[in-house]
């Protein structure tokens, strides 16, 4: 028998099997889910008082009972957690003011924005801010730090009812030396529940003079051992007000606070009754730090005077 292309049945049959194995298994591993991704833990307050987590393959936070998202109250207030409030952290309270062109809708807006976002899926928790509508007349309530030395105050929480001051110095050396070539004094807010037991994070605030700052920024000057130097939180034309580099290190009790009341800008300015003013000008012909201009005392050749802070331009 001639035998010649002849292929044997159990051949077919193997390779049969083989072509329906391959095409089972791509087919399987195409349409097979993916592994389910393990959401963080955080937990999102609610209106009512519970709390929803992090669930579905996006990891987004799940609606409220009854109110969806949203986290209005029925005395104008909002809850913002971003990407989630921790369940033991009390929330800081931030006034809006309708005549300031505070808006409550808008901050609940981005708020939403940032809890679907992405990141959240990585991010941890929040102490979060609760945001409300404050009447105009409350504001005399709010507590403020005003001093007139230097030209400055701070606007506090309600809840700081009761703060002290804590002054003291911190020394200016010259980087190339070492030596210690003046001081400047150091204010800071503490905390009414604040103890030696139990102490809480300062609101810290050094003062320095324009001279001073301008050494400072350009590096011949040091306040710290930090390898970055503080961190501007306002002037006038006598003084700047800074934050000390890596004030909140220890992470005392309290410190996210602090960090939250400083985020919102609270320090404003004023021209200081007792302080000095900064020379410029005469002979040497010393300029003044940017932002500032001098104010000559006339126009005759080698004049001086004193630096003022320049006007700021408006684009109508």
């Amino acid at each position: 028998m001639n035998t010649k292309g002849f292929v044997p049945p159990i051949l077919l049959i193997v390779a049969a099997i083989a072509v329906l194995g391959t095409v089972g298994y791509f087919a399987l591993t195409k349409t097979q889910s993916p592994v389910a991704q393990q959401c963080t833990m955080e937990a999102r307050l609610c209106p009512d008082g519970s709390a929803v987590g992090r669930t579905g393959p996006n990891c987004e936070f799940a609606e409220c009972p009854g109110s969806g998202t949203p986290i209005m109250t029925e005395d104008e207030s909002y809850l913002a957690c971003g990407c989630g409030c921790c369940g033991d952290a009390e929330p800081v309270t931030q006034c809006l003011y309708r005549s300031r062109g505070g808006d409550l809708a808008a901050i609940q807006k981005s708020d939403e924005e940032l809890a679907a976002s992405p990141s959240c899926a990585v991010a941890g928790c929040s102490m979060g801010t609760l945001y409300k509508y404050c009447d105009e007349e409350s504001t005399a309530n709010r507590q403020t730090y005003r001093n007139e030395q230097y030209g400055f105050s701070v606007a506090l929480p309600e809840s700081w009812a009761g703060y002290t001051v804590v002054q003291g110095t911190r020394e200016v050396r010259d980087v190339s030396s070492g030596n210690v070539v003046g001081t400047a004094p150091t204010i800071s807010i503490r905390h009414p529940a604040w103890t030696a037991a139990a102490p809480r994070q300062d609101i810290p605030i050094d003062v320095y003079t324009l001279a001073q700052w301008q050494k400072i920024t350009n590096e011949v000057y040091a306040v710290s051992a930090a390898p970055i130097p503080p961190s501007e939180l306002g002037r006038n034309s006598t003084y700047v007000f800074a934050l000390p580099a890596r004030y909140n290190y220890a992470y005392a009790t309290g410190w996210e606070e602090v960090q939250k009341i400083i985020d919102g800008k609270p320090l404003t300015t004023f021209e200081s009754r007792n302080g000095t003013k900064t020379f410029c000008g005469g002979i040497a012909g010393i300029a003044c730090p940017a932002g500032y201009r001098c104010a000559y005392d006339g126009t005759y050749p080698d004049a001086g005077g004193h630096c003022v802070q320049s006007p700021v331009k408006t684009v109508p």
